[in-house]
């Protein structure tokens, strides 16, 4: 499991809020309190028996379960994720 932190630019962003983990599948992990209620988030996480990630007082889970369990946040969920994986094609090629 890789960790990446995107810069936040100036925004005053939390740095949980701009960090993202990427998996041995190459799926990418968003952090669950960016779209809704954190807890609830892990609790549905276990309920479909879906892994993630617990990285301090935050949870990630990968952007395909955020889409499909958070429909209003989805197109939002997957330019983050596409934005990260240009990040990492970037980093890795560099």
């Amino acid at each position: 499991m890789d960790k990446y932190i995107m810069g936040n630019n100036g925004t005053g962003l939390p740095e949980w809020l701009c960090t993202f983990f990427v998996d041995e599948n190459d799926e990418v992990l968003l952090p669950c309190g960016a779209f809704g209620d954190e807890l609830q988030a892990v609790l549905c996480l276990g309920y479909d028996n879906q892994s993630f990630v617990r990285d301090g007082d935050h949870a990630y889970a990968p952007a395909r379960w955020l889409a499909g369990n958070y429909p209003n946040h989805a197109e939002k969920i997957k330019i983050i994720a596409i934005s990260a994986e240009r990040r990492i094609k970037t980093k890795n090629t560099t």
